[in-house]
């Protein structure tokens, strides 16, 4: 024993492989079981003292972190092209292909089901797709496509993975919308605190004029339209927005919107002669969609955030000097820019895998991956229907479950970046799950 060389490096890969009985290809499972073997081995020499034992294990350890290093730099994943979309193969059929019938196709990276729940075969589990369309969803009248409970017509069971496989998605949802409370703003007569008009944009998609690439309406023509067709109104001290169509009317010869195309900013104009030049006006875009004064929103949810104002109101005091009211940030009107897909599947023996971060809040309501709708938005235009995003646009879209779980009932919802259900308009969309279960 005192002749055995204990140096790592005095041995070739070729003779590390003999002493820990390995023959190629060999995966990091077999070295582990092979370095546990000689370790027991050397355990049962009793003649053998303990600064002698801590040196054999220190050279098992060395000799074995070699051949793993080499199976780890041999570990490429082979990539398989799809149409448009490159997918990562699955690393445990790669290597299910040379595996020996009793081991398994299963890599380090597995997180294949525990071996209690195994089958002695070379395939472990097996992969269930099924095709959910909200055409097809109970109570339709009753319920939103984006926001609907499902029965699985057959209960899949023995499931250890969940993952979203492919998303058809109308692009039908609305950037400005009544509901969505971003549609209105209020303008205000300096000369008449109590006189106003209200801005109500249409429930629509817009864009810049020179832009040209969602195909949507132009911005600049439906503002100057919904100034034409403002509501006069009268406002309280305290806000709120009562409708006088008596009141006096507010045309282009009065107020205009205008767009920059150099700097994209938008403006607010009174005209020279109008009814707001002598005296000058307020804009407010704090209010619901009736155009009453609320304290409690979220600016990023009103009209003003869209056209590039990020404050709540404004007030232009002197015309003759400047009657431009001109936004801080850039005007881009757009409906959400990501989405959120939530599976709700009433299992409890699963981690958060997926978290929305806010700056007093999370959203967590079993969100299983997030989706570019703005790309989707931009390749296919408004109200067209776009096929799957792709991994290029999607985050990891795989759920894994501490155990098998049977899966009958769930409840699918389809979330903006505000944490509000996506209103599709009354149109339908449809997305593959694909179900990872133990082979029986």
């Amino acid at each position: 024993m005192e002749a055995l060389n204990l140096s790592s490096e005095a041995y070739t890969t070729k003779e590390i492989e003999k002493l820990l009985h390995l023959t190629k290809p060999y995966s990091i499972n077999e070295i582990n079981n092979s370095k546990q073997r000689l370790l027991n081995q050397f355990s049962t020499v009793s003649n053998l003292g303990s600064e002698k034992q801590r040196e054999i294990v220190n050279f098992i350890d060395a000799i074995t972190l070699r051949v793993k290093f080499d199976v780890d730099t041999q570990d490429i994943h082979q990539v398989l092209q799809e149409g448009s979309n490159f997918i990562i193969e699955n690393a445990d059929r790669i290597v299910g292909r040379t595996a020996k019938i009793e081991n398994g196709r299963m890599t380090l990276e597995s997180k294949s089901a525990p071996p209690g729940y195994l089958n002695p075969l070379n395939v472990r589990t097996i992969t269930q797709a099924i095709s959910i369309d909200s055409r097809f969803r109970p109570n339709y009248a009753g319920t939103k496509s984006t926001n609907y409970d499902m029965v699985l017509p057959a209960i899949q069971k023995n499931v250890v993975g969940l993952r979203v496989a492919s998303i058809e998605l109308p692009t039908t949802y609305y950037a400005v919308s009544g509901c969505n409370g971003n549609s209105t703003c209020v303008v205000v007569d300096l000369s008449n605190i109590g006189q106003g008009w209200l801005l109500t944009l249409p429930d629509g998609n817009y864009e810049q004029s020179w832009a040209k690439n969602s195909k949507a309406s132009y911005i600049e023509l439906a503002m100057n339209e919904t100034i034409s067709n403002a509501l006069p109104a009268t406002i309280d001290a305290s806000g709120r927005l009562t409708p006088n169509p008596l009141g006096p009317p507010l045309t282009a010869a009065d107020f205009t919107f205008s767009l920059d195309r150099i700097s994209g900013k938008a403006f607010f104009t009174a005209v020279a002669g109008g009814v707001l030049f002598t005296h000058g006006f307020v804009l407010d875009f704090n209010i619901d969609v009736a155009g009453n004064t609320t304290n409690d929103a979220n600016l990023q949810m009103r009209l003003g955030w869209q056209l590039g104002y990020r404050l709540p109101q404004y007030t232009v005091a002197n015309p003759a000097v400047n009657a431009r009211c001109v936004t801080e940030g850039i005007c881009l009107v757009c409906g959400p820019r990501y989405g959120f897909i939530s599976i709700d599947d009433y299992q409890k023996n699963t981690g958060p895998a997926y978290m929305v971060a806010y700056a007093n809040s999370i959203l967590q309501d079993n969100i299983i991956t997030r989706i570019n709708l703005a790309e989707l938005q931009a390749d296919v235009g408004v109200y067209q229907s776009s096929s799957d995003p792709g991994l290029s646009t999607q985050l990891n879209r795989t759920r894994e479950y501490f155990g098998p779980v049977d899966i009958q009932r769930l409840h699918i919802a389809l979330y903006d970046e505000f944490g509000r259900i996506i209103d599709l308009n009354y149109m339908d969309w449809s997305l593959t799950l694909a179900f990872e279960i133990l082979y029986n």
